[in-house]
């Protein structure tokens, strides 16, 4: 399969969240 531009923006916008999150249960 072959990652298209919009499937590379969710899954940094996925990171990005999961990121926040688990900031948030860090701090």
């Amino acid at each position: 399969k072959v990652i298209g531009p919009d499937d590379l923006a969710r899954c940094a916008e996925l990171g990005a969240a999961l990121a926040a999150g688990l900031a948030m249960g860090i701090f």
